[in-house]
């Protein structure tokens, strides 16, 4: 009766965010029959059961006996699941029978003859119950009677009646929190629920849930439902679309909400709804947009808000009122207004700038002045492209004739702005407020300010040139300074006014001019004059014929007429023209004699200026030498000039005249400087050698050069040698050089070090030598002054410096007289083989000085334990640092291994006919020990009598080495079937009944159809149908059943038209009844004329919506007159039923 089946763990998935309906899934024990074949030895056997659901510890009872246990009834088991979609299928219950034979221990469970069964159940739908049974046969047997209980929470926002309430929303108010996504509309459906495309509104209700709140007394114009899609990011979002409507109840008929905008920013949304009514109860649904459920459902947050801000009046009666504008001040409204509930009653006609559409009222009183600017300007949080119209009223009053002032739309801004005069004051005026078709809608501000008076009696001053008038009104004009009054007209309007004009003629503007400079030559551009100027009015504006502004002009053309303009602040102006003079330029030319001998003052220069008008200066500076200079004077143009005994360089010269000047450069040369230098010099190589060489070069001076040497006696040798240059002007120079004798170049051993280790090739050895060493030449073949990784021996080395002078020397390297060793002893063995309790030691042999220990662990002292398996290694170092590494590789026993079976029970197991074996062991040491509790062993690999449930069995070897085997004994699973919800069709369809189980292997039993073995089954029934099915799971033995309720509409579907035009156009040329699939069969057709005569019949039966068999328009084979005539059927339906349908057709051509 027992079998192993693998353990299913049901998991119960929850959300983090989510007002779906909660749904409490318990498990309650009804009753238990429980005997056991087991005798205690001093009493009667103590019969016990115990009961686990899913996994979870077993739930021990008795009959009353102990009071450590519980009795029937009683709860064992509960949970919470969020939303019917995430009700788990089955569950697991596990039954358990057994003597206890812990009676002298109390609250003591010491299971005998024990049996378990486990089964799985099917859990019923959300909202109902199911009752099932265990049954045990065996050492123990009995029964268990229990029930499987899903208590649905009805407040389920996925219907409307469950929508989550948000209570009263007050003026300014906000409700909800958009930050915090509280909503998942993932187990949502639209069962039984409003389609919004079947309305109009752009969107299908496929996941929708619903929301709520009410209105209060006051309500602006304006409120928001805002949505934010996984404002907390979860990693869940949605394509948020929302509506909201209107209903007196929940399950009352909906309307949708009249006036609203829809604004979506990616994923989120928002619906502004214009002019809510005040007191009323709005229902909010929120869905997804897109065609999977990855856009459709998700995690959001939700937010409503009231504007806070007042509607303006919608009637000139209800008009916002600004009250008075005071005198230099303006007015305006408290804060900003809107016009979302206006209508159309009370507008005036179209206006002349504009049509009003959605008007509203605001009204002021004209200050003092009338005169006044009216500004409309459009506010947050939403804007109005204002249009703007005043208007007055005959009587003063709101129910007078209004008069249309001015009306204004400014296409470039959403404000609005203008001015108005001659208004009366303290008389009402009445503003009319409207927005363009683009945005009509939203909130603005009025401010009307007070612009001062427009006088009655006005100034003017005014000022002409001599020799002008002015006209103040048509055809009156005065040519003479005085005062002068005359009476004017304002604009368009009816004011008048008085204005004094005070006139002042100017004097005549007078220029003077003079030319101060002429120009340098016919075509000279530098000539310069002056001009002066008086009279006219205020600053006075000087123009010359180059358009040079101001009194003076240093550019005027030499031969040119030149005429200049002067003009005052009011235009007066006067001119006067002169042709411009000029003088021939400077011409210079000039020759120098250069310097004989670089450096000496013996050169000169001779120069000669023409042009220009006397007197005439010079003067001279160095530029090379500015400490040269020198000036003097001609009495005529053309005379040379001369300037000697001067150095190399170069010499600015300034000439002047009467008008201008003229700069010049000369340069006096000189030859190169006569130089000798050292070439090259050969260096005497080694010390005591004569081998040394000096070389010269020349440059500089005039013609052929001559070098002469003084040395000592063997040149070559070490001495002081001097070479004389001469060019042919006898100018000289002198170089030396001397030749300096080596030193002597030697080599010495600085440091060296003898090998450390024993064998050891860690010696080195670094000369020095007084020179530079360019090559170094070892024993060993070494290169570099310092050798390393020596062995001991004896190393000469040959260095050779930059010069090429060489010396030797010779050094002995040395070891020490033994090696350093070790070895490393297992002094402790590991247990087990995880455990950690090994102990190695190391010793060492040889070396110099102390000895120290590194082990590979980290530890430093020649024995380490507390070890595991693995590789070990210890580093020994004496007092020369030399080193010695030992391995070791410390093992463990084999380890060990186990495997456990738990018993998967079926339906009518009894509840402890579970039982765990342990079917292999391997590793450790045996024999072996096993235990249930980890304090008892025994040998026996089976433990029977076990309820469903987890066990830790626990597997000991002979060396007390143990492996803990967590082992599950699972119940029986639960066999769930369901037809879906109840289904309403039409008299004739046809209907597919789907069952879906948690099973593939089942046998049927359909109350409609017994024989019929599928999930499948299609009705077509006449009247209203409760249909039954109950299935058996053939593996498991578990039951399940499921019921559906088909409610039939009888309602007859014949359709006969009322006109037919049998015009022969292809189009409704024949007469016949249509019908549904209700509708069988049309017998006894007839159709009678307007005096009762039989003009049709089609007597034998025939199918409706076949023209066929309809009637043509023919009478006698001739076409039947236009008019109306009658027509009977008789019809026959689906259900077996016959009615006569009987009415009127006309015949139209």
């Amino acid at each position: 009766m027992q079998r192993f089946l693998l353990l299913v763990t049901i998991l119960f998935l929850t959300g983090t965010a989510t007002l779906l309906a909660q749904i409490r899934l318990s498990v309650r024990v009804d009753s238990a029959i429980v005997t056991t074949a087991c005798d205690d030895l001093f009493s009667d056997p103590d019969p016990t059961y115990q009961v686990s659901v899913n996994g979870n510890p077993a739930i021990t009872y008795d009959f009353g006996a102990n009071p450590c246990f519980l009795t029937a009834p009683n709860e064992n088991y509960d949970t919470l699941v969020n939303g019917a979609c995430n009700l788990p299928a089955t569950l697991e219950v596990c039954f358990s029978i057994f003597d206890n034979d812990g009676d002298l221990i109390p609250c003591f469970v010491l299971p005998e003859c024990f049996e378990q069964e486990c089964v799985t159940v099917s859990i019923p739908v959300a909202g109902t119950e199911s009752q099932e049974n265990i049954s045990i046969q065996g050492s123990s047997d009995g029964e268990l009677y229990f029930s499987v209980i899903t208590e649905e929470d009805t407040d389920d926002f996925n219907y409307i009646c469950g929508a989550v309430d948000f209570g009263a929303l007050d003026y300014g108010a906000t409700l909800g929190d958009g930050t915090a996504g509280l909503y998942d509309n993932t187990c949502a459906d639209n069962l039984n629920e409003i389609d919004p495309d079947q309305i109009g509104i752009a969107f299908d209700n496929d996941h929708g849930v619903w929301f709520t709140y009410t209105t209060g007394d006051d309500v602006a114009g304006l409120q928001y439902v805002r949505l934010f899609s996984d404002p907390e990011g979860t990693g869940d979002p949605i394509d948020l679309e929302v509506m909201v409507f209107s209903a007196d109840s929940c399950d009352g008929e909906l309307s949708r909400f009249p006036l609203y905008r829809r604004q979506s920013n990616g994923d989120d949304t928002r619906i502004e709804l214009y002019c809510p009514e005040p007191n009323t109860t709005y229902y909010i649904l929120v869905d997804g947009k897109g065609a999977t459920d990855d856009t459709q459902q998700g995690v959001f947050s939700i937010q409503i808000e009231d504007a806070g801000l007042p509607e303006a009046g919608d009637l000139r009666c209800d008009a916002t009122e600004l009250g008075v504008v005071p005198e230099g001040g303006s007015i305006n409204l408290p804060e900003p207004h809107s016009n979302f509930c206006s209508g159309f009653s009370d507008d005036p006609p179209v206006l002349p700038a504009f049509i009003s559409r959605n008007s509203v009222w605001v009204q002021f009183i004209a200050p003092s002045s009338g005169h006044v600017e009216i500004a409309g300007t459009s506010e947050d949080p939403l804007g109005i492209d204002l249009e703007l119209a005043l208007y007055q009223s005959t009587n003063d009053a709101c129910d007078g004739n209004f008069q249309h002032l001015f009306s204004q739309q400014d296409l470039s801004t959403y404000d609005n702005v203008f001015e108005m005069t001659c208004l009366d004051p303290g008389r009402p005026y009445w503003v009319l407020i409207d927005g363009s078709a683009f945005s009509g809608l939203g909130y603005f501000d009025i401010t009307v300010t007070d612009l001062g008076d427009i006088r009655p009696v006005g100034m003017r001053f005014d000022t002409v040139c001599a020799g002008e008038s002015l006209e103040v009104i048509p055809g009156v004009f005065y040519d003479a300074s005085g005062t002068y009054m005359d009476t004017v007209k304002i604009g368009s309007t009816n004011c008048d006014s008085i204005i004094v004009t005070e006139l002042l003629v100017l004097d005549p503007v007078v220029l003077d001019l003079e030319q101060i400079r002429p120009a340098i030559g016919p075509a000279g551009t530098d000539g310069e004059g002056t001009a002066s100027a008086s009279g006219g009015f205020g600053d006075l504006t000087i123009t010359w014929c180059d358009g040079t502004t101001g009194p003076t002009n240093n550019n005027l053309v030499a031969g040119t007429v030149c005429c200049v303009t002067v003009v005052d602040e009011k235009g007066c102006m006067a001119d006067s023209c002169f042709t411009v003079d000029f003088v021939d330029p400077l011409m210079e030319s000039f020759t120098t004699a250069a310097v004989l001998c670089n450096g000496e003052a013996n050169g000169s220069f001779t120069f000669t200026v023409t042009g220009g008008r006397p007197d005439f200066e010079y003067s001279y500076i160095g530029i090379t030498d500015p400490t040269i200079a020198g000036s003097g004077t001609s009495a005529m143009a053309g005379v040379p000039i001369t300037i000697d005994q001067l150095p190399a360089g170069q010499y600015q010269v300034v000439y002047q005249s009467q008008f201008q000047s003229i700069t010049f450069t000369v340069e006096i040369t000189e030859p190169d400087l006569l130089t000798i230098a050292i070439d090259e010099v050969t260096p005497i190589s080694c010390f005591q050698a004569c081998d040394g060489n000096v070389t010269v070069t020349t440059s500089g001076g005039t013609g052929m050069l001559t070098v002469d040497v003084s040395s000592p006696a063997d040149f070559g040798c070490p001495g002081t040698y001097t070479f004389t240059v001469t060019d042919e002007n006898n100018c000289m120079a002198t170089v030396s050089q001397e030749l300096i004798e080596p030193e002597e170049f030697i080599a010495e051993v600085a440091t060296f070090n003898d090998v450390n280790c024993f064998d050891g090739s860690d010696g080195a050895i670094t000369v020095t030598t007084n020179g530079n060493p360019s090559l170094y030449q070892w024993s060993n073949g070494g290169s570099t002054a310092t050798i390393t990784d020596l062995s001991p021996g004896l190393y000469t080395l040959t260095v050779t410096n930059d010069d090429g002078c060489q010396d030797v020397i010779s050094q002995t390297i040395s070891q020490p007289a033994s090696p350093l060793g070790g070895s490393i002893d297992q002094i402790e063995f590991i247990t087990c083989f995880d455990s950690q309790d090994g102990a190695l030691q190391a010793r060492a042999t040889g070396g110099t000085g102390v000895i120290t220990f590194q082990w590979s662990n980290g530890q430093t002292s020649p024995i380490i334990d507390d070890l595991g398996p693995g590789f070990y290694s210890v580093t020994l170092t004496d007092g020369l640092g030399c080193e010695f590494v030992v391995p070791f590789s410390l093992d463990a026993p084999q380890p060990l291994e186990a495997s456990s079976v738990g018993y998967a029970l079926r339906c009518p197991d009894p509840i402890d006919a579970g039982f765990v074996s342990i079917p292999t062991v391997n590793g450790g040491e045996g024999p072996y020990l096993y235990s249930l509790d980890g304090e008892f062993f025994g040998m026996d690999t089976v433990f029977t009598g076990l309820e469903a449930g987890r066990y830790d069995v626990v597997v000991q070897d002979a060396l007390g080495c143990e492996i803990v085997l967590p082992t599950d004994v699972t119940p029986a699973p639960i066999l769930v079937a369901d037809l879906g919800q109840d289904q309403q069709i039409l008299l004739g369809d046809s209907l597919s009944l789907n069952l879906i189980a948690n099973s593939d292997d089942l046998l049927y039993n359909w109350s409609v159809d017994p024989a019929f073995q599928g999930s499948r089954l299609f009705v077509r029934p006449q009247d209203n149908l409760t249909v039954f099915v109950s299935v058996l799971d053939t593996v498991t033995d578990c039951t399940a059943s499921a019921e559906l309720r088909i409610l039939v509409d009888r309602q007859p579907r014949i359709y006969v038209p009322t006109a037919f035009s049998p015009n022969g156009d292809g189009v409704n040329d024949f007469f016949f009844p249509f019908g549904g699939t209700d509708v069988v069969a049309i017998a006894d057709f007839r159709i009678f004329g307007r005096y009762g005569n039989l003009v049709f019949e089609r007597s034998a039966s025939f199918e409706p919506n076949d023209p066929n068999n309809g009637w043509d328009g023919m009478v006698n084979e001739k076409p039947a007159s236009m008019g109306v005539y009658v027509y009977s059927a008789s019809v026959t339906f689906f259900d077996g039923r016959t009615e006569i349908v009987k009415g009127e057709i006309n015949v139209i051509r």
